[in-house]
């Protein structure tokens, strides 16, 4: 689900021409000075651009780092859609200063995973959207087959 819906965010904000101007994912942690450079640019040919942190551990870091992070996300230019994706820590914990940082500034989602009537429900209404009438027995087949990958799930009814 994180994913897809990560696809569709960047589908809808990035123009695959200027993608390489106006578009980012870190998949380890990048230094702050390319972080903050990247972030601070205008957008080239858009009115905005998107950076992504998958799983890069920024909340991990030493306390100097995750000051000038904390600020970094605390002002964010308005034409910058940012994305942090960590995986869970764990439930109940405080979350780290940089965390906590994100959460005042920003509308945050946690994606856990679908139970399979919710997935199942998802899929027979996509299918629906497509123009397509899928059941609740098949949809449970395709889900089987395929797992809960909203991604590979979308692709399969759109064939």
């Amino acid at each position: 689900m994180q994913t897809f819906c990560l696809s569709e965010v960047k589908k809808a904000i990035i123009d695959p021409s200027f993608e390489d101007f106006n578009y980012k994912c870190y998949i380890e942690a990048p230094s702050f000075e390319d972080a903050d450079s990247f972030i601070n640019a205008l957008p080239l040919m858009s009115e905005k651009k998107l950076v992504v942190f998958n799983c890069c551990n920024l909340f991990a870091q030493s306390l100097t780092e995750k000051a000038k992070w904390e600020k970094m996300f605390a002002s964010l230019p308005s034409y910058v859609v940012c994305i942090v994706r960590e995986k869970d820590e764990g439930k109940g914990k405080k979350g780290s200063v940089v965390e906590q940082s994100i959460k005042a500034c920003a509308v945050t989602v946690n994606f856990e995973y679908l139970p399979e009537a919710r997935l199942r429900q998802w899929l027979v209404k996509a299918a629906a959207a497509q123009g397509k009438s899928l059941n609740d027995r098949d949809s449970s087949y395709i889900i089987g087959s395929l797992g809960q990958s909203m991604t590979l799930l979308k692709t399969e009814i759109g064939k």
